[in-house]
């Protein structure tokens, strides 16, 4: 009887710990796995390249002036798809090489998230390089992309 109990807490035991571990959200899976990156202004993307591919595209704004709302997606190829990373886990952020140029601007209250705009401050090129963080460290960090301000 004392070895079909055990029998049963082993079995018990391992069951319990297959299911356990078969969790869908993984750390590996917080962390996005992505091959490429799109920006979207107006519904139209405006900027974009995946793996080693050329990037199409450029941002170009006004002098003086605060861009359209822009959106940043990532692509997947696993799931062959372009998604905007969970705003609860990953944060974006971006530097521009010269912010006398242009400037990365967000709405108060939605620092970090995956919408921005571009404001024009004087007539020139610079680019802009954007991170996805996640738990402190870049998960992904685009090609540089160039701005233009006219």
């Amino acid at each position: 009887m004392k070895n079909i109990i055990k029998a049963l807490l082993v079995f018990s035991s391992l069951i319990l710990i297959t299911f356990c571990s078969d969790n869908s959200v993984s750390n590996s899976d917080e962390h996005t796995d992505a091959v490429g990156m799109r920006i979207v202004s107006s519904g139209q993307t405006i900027v974009s390249y995946i793996r080693d591919d050329s990037t199409h595209g450029e941002i170009e704004v006004d002098l003086d002036e605060l861009s359209a709302a822009m959106f940043v997606e990532l692509y997947d190829d696993e799931e062959d798809e372009w998604f905007t990373p969970d705003v609860d886990h990953f944060t974006l952020t971006a530097e521009i090489t010269d912010t006398t140029i242009a400037q990365f601007w967000q709405h108060d209250g939605e620092e970090g998230s995956f919408e921005f705009h571009i404001i024009g401050k004087k007539i020139n090129t610079t680019n802009i390089v954007f991170s996805v963080i996640h738990d402190g460290h870049a998960d992904f960090v685009s090609r540089e992309i160039e701005i233009e301000v006219e």
